[in-house]
């Protein structure tokens, strides 16, 4: 592995070097994954030294990772979780802000209909009501 010199005399490996290493660990985890009874313990180690690899990698790339794209951490479940709850939310939001048909957004349990939704409502409950007087 070669690697290149900088003033204080500390050798840092190159973006070649570097993506022929995350190349590599990444076969290896194809193959561990591959295998009959795949090592939990190795994959997870691999996983990690990958991740890692892939960090470094785009700090010394200006932020692009390896695949050409800005480099985003990864996610852990929970924050994945959350960051697609955001997102719907934000969604349902916009199509609200357009006048879009129902209003389906959950808040404390409770479903939130749209101005038609309710103004039917309305007029099924005055309708019912002039029934009950008759």
């Amino acid at each position: 592995m070669s690697t290149s010199t900088d003033a204080t005399g500390t050798g840092t490996p190159t973006l070649e070097d570097m993506s022929t290493q995350i190349t590599n660990l990444a076969e290896q985890i194809r193959t561990i994954k591959q295998s009959s009874t795949p090592d939990k313990e190795a994959l997870k180690s691999h996983i990690t030294q990958l991740q890692t690899l892939k960090k470094d990698y785009a700090s010394l790339n200006n932020g692009i990772g390896i695949d050409g794209l800005p480099f985003v951490e990864p996610l852990s479940k929970a924050e994945k979780k959350k960051k697609e709850k955001e997102e719907k939310r934000r969604k349902l939001e916009e199509e609200q802000q357009k006048g879009g048909g129902k209003k389906e957004e959950v808040d404390g349990g409770e479903k939130k209909l749209s101005k038609n939704a309710a103004k039917k409502a309305a007029q099924k409950a005055a309708k019912k009501s002039s029934q009950d007087l008759r």
